[in-house]
């Protein structure tokens, strides 16, 4: 992964590397295929498996940037890989109003939305993608990210300052997830968790 302010693609024989040197290739690639970031972080895009955004701040519009001519993004190093390695991802929207994983990471998910106007049946539904936190995969059962517990206590929302996960131990030995936010304080600013200590700090 390359950003427009750092490092810049140097093409390999499997995989993109990052340089001090800028190349045509990892220059940020012309709006209007942006979107509006859910999350701060790295997404690939749903529909061009060879483009991915760059979210500096959640509900912006995001920074679009093009691997490589022939590479595309690689869901689970974030970078971009050599299509000889690896198969493009296909856009998973298959029915309307549904949530469905995108990739083989199952740390993004894509929420397939009908359009008001098209013309194909290909045009009909708008992919729409957001990322799991950290140790959170998407289950394609329960349709949503579940945090996985190793130990009891209270973790970060690796997605979100102001909230965290609380894990317990069941009876039968198992963990449970639950997640909680942070409490906001007298003059109404919301703290933010620190997980050096566990808990939410004003």
């Amino acid at each position: 992964m390359c950003l427009e302010s750092g490092p810049h693609c140097v093409q390999g024989d499997v995989e993109a590397t990052c340089s001090d040197h800028p190349a045509n290739e990892c220059d940020a690639v012309e709006r209007p295929w942006y979107i509006t970031c859910p999350s701060v972080g790295v997404l690939p895009d749903p529909v061009h498996c060879d483009h991915y955004h760059n979210c500096s701040q959640r509900n912006s519009p995001s920074e679009l940037f093009q691997c490589p001519p022939g590479y595309i993004f690689n869901t689970v190093t974030q970078t971009c890989r050599s299509r000889s390695v690896q198969k493009c991802a296909e856009s998973p929207c298959q029915a309307a109003n549904t949530v469905v994983p995108y990739g083989p990471s199952r740390m993004y998910y894509v929420l397939c939305v009908p359009r008001k106007e098209s013309e194909t049946v290909e045009q009909q539904l708008e992919p729409y993608i957001f990322r799991c936190p950290d140790r959170a995969p998407f289950n394609v059962t329960s349709q949503a990210c579940e945090y996985r517990c190793v130990t009891q206590g209270n973790f970060a929302d690796s997605l979100d300052s102001n909230s965290y996960f609380q894990c317990y131990r069941k009876d039968d030995g198992g963990f449970v997830a639950l997640k909680k936010g942070c409490q906001k304080d007298g003059d109404g600013m919301v703290a933010k968790f620190n997980a050096t200590v566990g808990e939410c700090i004003p």
